[in-house]
C-alpha cells in the first residue's frame, strides 16, 4: 500500500492495521524539491552464519616478493589498537595464515570451518 499526504493519526491506523496482516506500507512527501520514502513492514533478516560459498581469490598462496617483505615490517604484537585499525586486511589475513602454517606444518590452506576456526 501507497500512502502520500495523510495526517499522522490516519497513518499511524493504517501502519497498525497493515501490519497485522503483513503487507508493507510505503509513505512517500514531498515538499517542493525535498521528499522522503518510508516503508513500515516486518522485520525479515537473513543471516549467513558460515559463508563458505563464496571464495574470494586474494592470490595468497603465492604473494609476491614485495608484499612479504612489506609484511615481515610490520609487528602486529606492538601495534595499539587504533594503529591495528589502519592496517590493511591482507596483511591481517596474511599474518594468521604464516601462523596457521607454522603450527600445523602444512602448506595447504585451511580447507574446512574447523580449521577455519583454529
Amino acid at each position: 500500500v501507497i500512502a502520500t499526504s495523510i495526517n499522522k493519526e490516519l497513518l499511524d491506523r493504517l501502519s497498525d492495521i497493515l501490519l497485522g496482516f503483513n503487507v508493507p506500507l510505503i509513505i512517500a512527501r514531498c515538499n517542493g524539491l525535498i521528499g522522503y520514502c518510508r516503508i513500515i513492514a516486518h522485520e525479515h533478516t537473513v543471516i549467513e552464519s558460515h559463508p563458505d560459498n563464496s571464495i574470494d581469490d586474494l592470490r595468497l598462496d603465492k604473494p609476491f616478493p614485495e608484499l612479504l617483505s612489506y609484511i615481515d615490517k610490520i609487528d602486529l604484537s606492538t601495534l595499539n589498537s587504533r594503529d591495528v585499525g589502519h592496517v590493511p586486511y591482507l596483511v591481517i589475513i596474511l599474518k594468521a595464515l604464516q601462523i596457521w602454517k607454522q603450527k600445523n606444518e602444512n602448506l595447504n590452506f585451511p580447507r574446512n570451518y574447523k580449521e577455519k576456526r583454529e
